[in-house]
């Protein structure tokens, strides 16, 4: 199975972030927390917002917004923490709200009008 078959065969947690919708894989979601104290570190980019503890550890956090040039906004109830496992280490990714869980299918991407290698 190649890597397309692998993404079009696999679950997604889907996260909003302004007026765009995102997946994120599963497998690499550890827990979906509410926005708690976030504590800034030094000499980091502007969209890395600091340090939250998880579990006892130290995680950064990404804002999701600034990374993908969205304009700023306050928090609000729906606003969280996606905590992710990458690559052997974990780290947050602020976003607006988590929606969904889904599996992408090749009919969906089909019905899309995404093609589909065979």
């Amino acid at each position: 199975m190649n890597s397309f078959e692998n993404a079009v065969n696999a679950t997604y947690l889907i996260v909003r972030c302004g007026k765009q919708r995102y997946g994120i894989p599963l497998k690499n979601v550890v827990h979906v927390i509410p926005v708690q104290k976030i504590r800034k570190a030094p000499e980091l980019p502007a969209y890395v917002l600091g340090k939250t503890i998880h579990e006892g550890a130290s995680v950064p956090v990404i804002d999701l917004r600034l990374r993908m040039n969205v304009e700023a906004a306050p928090f609000d109830d729906d606003t969280c923490i996606v905590i992710l496992h990458v690559q052997g280490e974990n780290a947050g990714l602020l976003v607006d709200s988590s929606e969904d869980i889904r599996e992408l299918t090749k009919k969906i991407r089909a019905r899309r009008k995404c093609p589909v290698p065979d």
